[in-house]
């Protein structure tokens, strides 16, 4: 994994953050060497955009480590915009599920501007730009 940094989680414990990249991006989540999570992201072709498939954070819930993934993405994934479906626990017609704490993790990153407010494609700078005319 060449792209990888070090996060120190609110119970004070070290964590490395990768990212496993091909055509999709996988945020990957280790502690001692053993994977304990994942996001899920899939590359959308139009404007480098990335959909949330899958959050996998069971064994890290409410430590900052799921913001931090994403944080960490935007940081290595400048010019890309995140986004991600409304879930009600169902599979969706493009594949993604976000179930349990999913829904409200993502809107949690959606009012922190991590996750784009909706699944339009254009960058934050686009949507505000177009909003104050």
């Amino acid at each position: 994994m060449e792209n990888k940094t070090e996060f120190i989680a609110k119970d004070g414990l070290t964590y490395e953050i990768g990212l496993e990249e091909d055509l999709d991006v996988r945020v990957v989540v280790f502690r001692s060497g053993v994977e304990i999570g994942s996001i899920s992201l899939e590359s959308r072709d139009e404007d480098q955009t990335y959909h949330v498939m899958n959050l996998s954070l069971e064994n890290c819930k409410r430590l900052g480590i799921g913001q931090r993934c994403l944080e960490f993405f935007n940081e290595v994934y400048q010019f890309s915009t995140l986004t991600a479906e409304e879930s009600h626990g169902q599979k969706r017609e493009d594949g993604s599920h976000l179930i349990g704490d999913g829904p409200g993790f993502v809107a949690a990153m959606r009012e922190k501007k991590i996750i784009a407010a909706t699944v339009d494609s254009r960058s934050f700078e686009d949507r505000s730009q177009s909003d104050e005319d």
